[in-house]
């Protein structure tokens, strides 16, 4: 039976959930200003677990998952991690003075020029190399398939030879063979059969293979 949850221990959506949520919530605290001391101790921890994602945890968990992280791919983290960082910093400073406009003004620059677009390019970055891993999953799957069908292939074009044989030498044997000639007919009847199921596997594969 499938879990409805399993989406939720995709490494993607992982990531995703630590990084969006505290943009979100920083973008609410600057448009309502002034925030209370426990949305504050929120936002910025939000923000460190989202760095921590970024220069840790993403890494892991994608390569935990089978994915191969570049040193391409840590520079993208690292770079979203950097914008992070300094966003909450001018969070942090936002908090301790609301009312300068001053430095609401760095705070909404660094999180929505800044911060915002980094974390979109990380997150889709990671999406590209997740997908890419699914497809190249399917690929080698396909694959396995195809050569699983060649080999019944094989094995239902031996049994038919075979019970073209035994049908032969049943009608050498006359009446007494009759029996045995009944057999054969059936197992050649199911030799067809199988080859006719392999062909429409091959077919099937084939149209996936075509689509991915």
């Amino acid at each position: 039976m499938i879990n409805p949850d399993d989406w939720k221990n995709d490494p993607l959506v992982i990531v995703q959930d630590a990084l969006w949520p505290p943009c979100w919530m920083a973008a609410e605290v600057l448009a309502a200003g002034c925030p209370d001391k426990a949305t504050e101790q929120r936002l910025l921890a939000a923000f460190d677990g989202a760095t921590r994602m970024m220069q840790h945890d993403a890494a892991r968990l994608m390569t935990a998952y089978g994915v191969n992280i570049s040193e391409e791919d840590q520079a993208r983290f690292g770079e979203a991690a950097v914008c992070l960082i300094a966003s909450r910093k001018h969070l942090h400073a936002f908090c301790s003075a609301p009312e300068d406009l001053n430095v609401r003004a760095r705070a909404t620059t660094s999180l929505f020029q800044h911060t915002q677009p980094c974390v979109a390019g990380a997150i889709h970055h990671l999406r590209r190399i997740f997908i890419s891993l699914v497809l190249l999953r399917q690929k080698e799957q396909a694959q396995q398939t195809s050569t699983a069908i060649d080999g019944l292939d094989r094995i239902s074009k031996q049994i038919f030879f075979i019970s073209i044989n035994a049908s032969v030498e049943a009608a050498r044997a006359g009446e007494a063979g009759r029996g045995f000639l009944q057999i054969s007919t059936d197992i050649r009847a199911l030799s067809q059969s199988a080859q006719a199921a392999t062909r429409d596997l091959s077919s099937l594969v084939a149209d996936n293979r075509n689509q991915i």
